[in-house]
């Protein structure tokens, strides 16, 4: 693999108000790299400008590069003022695959670095929510047009590497957007690895969860085989004072007990027991709303309070969510309504915890993390559009639409909520579509045994990285610690489990971070700039490229060999290979109820 060269230190000729990187692409089966400019006006507004109209998935990826660039910047300003100009008739564009590089340049741009640094590489590849590189299609034919152009190498993401090995001293592997950073500024990829601060739970927590971890446990049979590993992991993480660990796998272990007293349920007993449940989470829905108003209602509010009550709401929510599912299932779906006992249960011991009265928590603007809030939903919208642009464009099956549904029904329930107290529930919902987002891009990549390690220790890397910054403004989050503090845990024992917790945790620091800058314009810009003679151009051709980019890169997924090239497959057989990547990876892996049940 070829190492990134760069200047031994940043001049000022190189610190500059303008950023252009090479961006491979394929048309007809051949290779071809071309320029995209980013570059920030006197009035901040950033213009990312390259040639050719470019197809929905390709805009919504370059929202999503701007969203990770300003989180992850240094910069105390949130630049969320963009203008986005494509107006040449070159060529129609389609995919996200030049994400990756718009990540870097705009992360660069925003923080005043070195800009020459990655301008002799191509630069292919998306990029998660959180902040992974995931595979895009074509690598072969792109490092092929990258050699032939003279260019030192490639970069591109580590789960394409398989790809190219045969060639692999031109390329570049990352797994996220950090490591490509530290790299293209000259550090050693230890240098900047920050040691985990020490954070001790509050008092009234550790408690709580103790109590948490001697309720499920004392009420699941043990004995059952299928509760005997989670029991045996619960009582290990109990022994080590990972208490959150130790109450989430205990409550892994009730729900599995659960199940099995609901499957021996007939249908008058299924009938009384829902409509028990509906019952409760309606007093909880009243408890909720009033603590609200208690203790988040004023301008400054208490962190913690904030965050525990947002869990409340998120598991409340899925309390309710899934009572609909087993409502819509004729009422016959015994596993999803234990699911749904298990998480009002969990609902009601996080409010219970949002009862509590700290000695000391931070203290935060409810009006300006309510503004930023906002702000969060605005580019998770363009993270749902992107979602619905894979699923509906491809007339995909009955269960991706309604996990569309899902998304947007999430989103819908966040913007509705327009009252002061609504802040844990905009909290906690936008961190579960965030997390959902992230397992629908996840799906795009490959699952071995040394990607899962290594998009982990990528998590650790970028978690340390904004927990450390949060840090320097006193914002110490008790949930992003809880959810890492389960994944350090479950790392050598399932890392499956691992690296969901590691996403969770990382996705439920962003409104924090997003807290701690300041605007530096009013609203983010949507301005999309195309002459209008491109406009029909930019029409015809979206749903063709968005399945040819579908067909190129999921295809061989599914038989575990990538497609070699970008090549149109056809609406029908694309929608196979989407539907095959869900059956395969996704839905066993994420959506299956019983998967998703891995913290209380």
């Amino acid at each position: 693999m070829v190492t990134l060269s760069f200047a031994s230190q940043a001049i000022s000729s190189n610190v500059a108000s303008e950023i252009i990187i090479r961006v491979p692409a394929v048309y007809d089966s051949s290779g071809e790299v071309f320029e995209i400019t980013v570059r920030e006006n006197v009035n901040e507004t950033l213009i990312v400008q390259g040639p050719g109209t470019i197809d929905n998935d390709t805009l919504a990826s370059i929202w999503s590069s701007i969203f990770i660039a300003n989180i992850l910047s240094s910069s105390p300003y949130w630049k969320s003022g963009f203008t986005i100009v494509f107006p040449s008739q070159i060529k129609s564009i389609g995919g996200p695959s030049a994400s990756l590089g718009l990540t870097i340049a705009i992360l660069k741009l925003i923080n005043n670095d070195n800009v020459n640094t990655l301008y002799n590489y191509s630069i292919t590849g998306a990029v998660n929510i959180n902040g992974l590189t995931t595979a895009v299609g074509g690598v072969e034919a792109k490092l092929n047009a990258t050699i032939k152009m003279g260019l030192k190498g490639m970069v591109l993401p580590i789960s394409n590497l398989v790809e190219v090995e045969s060639q692999a001293s031109n390329v570049v592997p990352v797994a996220s957007i950090y490591e490509l950073y530290i790299m293209s500024q000259g550090y050693g990829l230890n240098s900047t690895f920050i040691k985990r601060p020490v954070t001790e739970y509050p008092g009234d927590i550790r408690d709580y969860l103790d109590n948490v971890y001697w309720y499920f446990r004392n009420k699941t049979n043990v004995e059952l085989d299928i509760v005997k590993t989670y029991i045996k992991y619960a009582d290990e993480a109990y022994l080590q004072g990972k208490m959150y660990a130790a109450s989430s796998l205990a409550f892994t272990a009730y729900t599995r007990y659960l199940q099995t007293l609901y499957s021996n349920m007939n249908i008058t007993e299924l009938h009384a027991r829902y409509e028990s449940l509906k019952e409760k989470s309606s007093i909880l829905r009243e408890k909720l709303v009033e603590l609200e108003k208690q203790k988040v209602s004023s301008k400054l509010v208490g962190l913690y309070d904030v965050e525990l009550l947002s869990l409340g709401e998120s598991r409340l929510w899925m309390c309710m969510n899934l009572l609909t599912s087993f409502e819509q299932s004729n009422f016959t779906d015994k596993n999803t309504l234990a699911q749904a006992d298990a998480r009002c249960l969990t609902a009601e011991f996080w409010i219970n915890a949002a009862n509590t009265s700290f000695a000391s928590q931070p203290l935060i603007d409810s009006e300006r993390m309510n503004d930023y809030i906002n702000m969060y939903i605005f580019y998770l919208d363009k993270y749902v559009w992107y979602v619905e642009s894979l699923i509906t464009k491809l007339n995909a099956t009955n269960e991706l639409s309604q996990y569309l549904l899902t998304l947007k029904s999430t989103y819908q329930l966040i913007t509705e909520n327009k009252e002061a107290w609504s802040l844990p529930l905009k909290l906690g919902l936008t961190t579960e579509l965030a997390q959902d987002i992230a397992i629908f891009m996840d799906a795009f990549n490959t699952e071995t045994d040394y990607l899962l390690d290594k998009y982990i220790a990528e998590e650790y890397r970028t978690w340390y990285m904004l927990y450390s910054r949060a840090n320097l403004y006193q914002l110490d989050s008790i949930v992003s610690n809880l959810y890492l503090e389960y994944s350090e845990f479950m790392k050598d024992k399932d890392p499956l489990i691992a690296y969901q917790m590691a996403s969770q945790a990382v996705v439920s620091l962003y409104p924090i971070i997003m807290y701690t800058k300041t605007f530096s314009s009013e609203q983010p810009s949507e301005s999309l700039l195309i002459e209008k003679k491109t406009v029909n151009t930019l029409l015809s051709w979206a749903a063709l490229m968005l399945i040819i980019f579908i067909s190129s890169f999921l295809a061989g997924l599914v038989f575990g060999k990538r497609a070699q090239k970008e090549r149109q497959l056809g609406e029908t057989e694309s929608r196979q290979c989407l539907q095959s990547i869900f059956n395969h990876r996704f839905r066993g892996l994420h959506v299956n109820s019983e998967d998703k049940e891995t913290s209380q």
